[in-house]
């Protein structure tokens, strides 16, 4: 190669054109690495928001469902005190009671509110006389079976045709009802059942239940001792989880996934309600799972969301 054609190829004018290039190509390197690093900042900061909206979500949920079980403890408690207040509440003085509580409408969730008495199995025949001299010809302890201890449904309001089906039901012949009344006796605090199976349900309609029991005695207790041996029978609420939840959940909480389990044991047979055919799972975007104590129950609560909570403008 000669002079000339030496210095024609490495004219200023290439190693303009190599350096304009070899710029342009640092110019994009560092824009993407730009919108790569931006793009990562922003959807964690998304990410972080959409999870603190999802927690928020979760917490107003669980405080939603804690107040609607306090309250319906104190509804317990009201009927505790209109039994303690007369020797001899009717029928008719617990239906006055129960209507003008307005406790469907104040407070959705309940299947039935009632009073069950404690007997003995000397004291039965005693019992189905009295109720039958009350104008129901038909009343009937049942199941049938010998018991240490009946607790017999005496009042149930609304008394539909839905609870007239558990008017006598002896609620000691169940297991989980019956180690909810024990505990209730025992501690003196409202206790709420394992899942059951309400009386009240057809077979075409059965839904997930449990109740809710507050214990009467008679005269001062003090001792466990003392409140086993007085007392005299329980004041109770049925509920269908179903009709519960969805008194509590309504619209507000669309976005969620929620399971309720009996026990902190996530199960086919211990599960009582689910918002969705899909149960909550870790795959969704956001998941929690909690046990929260209940009416001296731990239930678990699973709560999961598909949603980001991330607004159009984010």
């Amino acid at each position: 190669m000669d002079k000339d054609e030496f210095s024609k190829s490495h004219s200023p004018s290439n190693n303009i054109y190599f350096s304009v290039l070899s710029s342009s190509w640092l110019m994009i390197v560092a824009a993407l690495l730009f919108m790569g690093i931006s793009w990562y900042v922003l959807e964690q900061y998304l990410r972080d928001r959409g999870e603190e909206r999802f927690e928020n979500s979760v917490q107003e949920l669980t405080e939603a469902v804690n107040r609607r079980m306090l309250a319906y403890e104190q509804v317990l408690r009201g009927g505790v005190g209109l039994l303690l207040s007369s020797n001899s509440v009717t029928r008719k003085e617990w239906q006055t009671y129960v209507v003008n509580a307005h406790l469907s409408e104040y407070y959705p969730g309940f299947q039935g509110f009632g009073y069950a008495q404690l007997l003995k199995p000397d004291t039965l025949d005693t019992h189905v006389q009295q109720v039958q001299a009350e104008g129901f010809k038909d009343y009937k302890i049942y199941p049938e079976g010998v018991r240490d201890q009946y607790c017999v449904i005496l009042y149930l309001e609304p008394f539909d045709w839905r609870n007239q089906r558990a008017f006598g039901y002896d609620m000691c012949s169940e297991a989980n009802r019956r180690k909810a009344i024990d505990h209730a006796i025992t501690t003196g605090q409202p206790t709420i059942s394992g899942k059951v199976a309400l009386v009240q349900d057809t077979p075409e309609d059965a839904k997930a239940g449990f109740l809710m029991y507050l214990p009467i005695y008679q005269g001062i207790v003090a001792t466990e001792a003392e409140r086993k041996q007085q007392a005299i029978g329980l004041v109770y609420a049925a509920f269908r989880m179903d009709d519960l939840m969805q008194g509590i959940m309504g619209d507000r909480f669309s976005g969620l996934k929620l399971a309720i389990y009996e026990n902190p044991q996530a199960s086919v047979d211990s599960l009582m309600f689910t918002s969705s055919k899909v149960l909550p799972n870790q795959k969704d975007v956001f998941y929690q799972s909690q046990t929260d104590l209940i009416g001296g129950k731990q239930w678990r609560l699973d709560i999961s969301s598909q949603s980001r909570f991330i607004s159009r403008s984010e």
